[in-house]
C-alpha cells in the first residue's frame, strides 16, 4: 500500500493472491495505524480484490475499482 500524499509505503507478504489473503493482509496493514487513517483505497482488477465489498464494510473504506 502507498499513501498518495506522503508516499508512505506499507507492505505485507502474501504467499498467494487470493481474496481471502488480501482481506487478512489489509487488516494487518490497517491495524498498524490510528483508526480513521485509511478512508479510501484504489484497487486494480486482480482476483485478490474480488472481496472489495467485504473490505469496504469491514474496514470502513471506500474502494475505487
Amino acid at each position: 500500500m502507498i499513501e498518495r500524499k506522503t508516499r508512505l509505503s506499507t507492505a505485507v507478504l502474501m504467499p498467494d493472491h487470493t481474496a481471502m489473503l488480501m482481506e487478512i493482509a489489509l487488516g494487518i496493514a490497517i491495524s498498524q495505524y490510528f483508526p480513521g487513517t485509511f478512508l479510501t483505497a484504489t484497487a486494480e482488477r486482480g482476483k485478490e480484490f474480488a472481496c472489495y465489498a467485504i473490505l469496504e464494510s469491514t474496514h470502513n473504506l471506500f474502494i475505487f475499482c
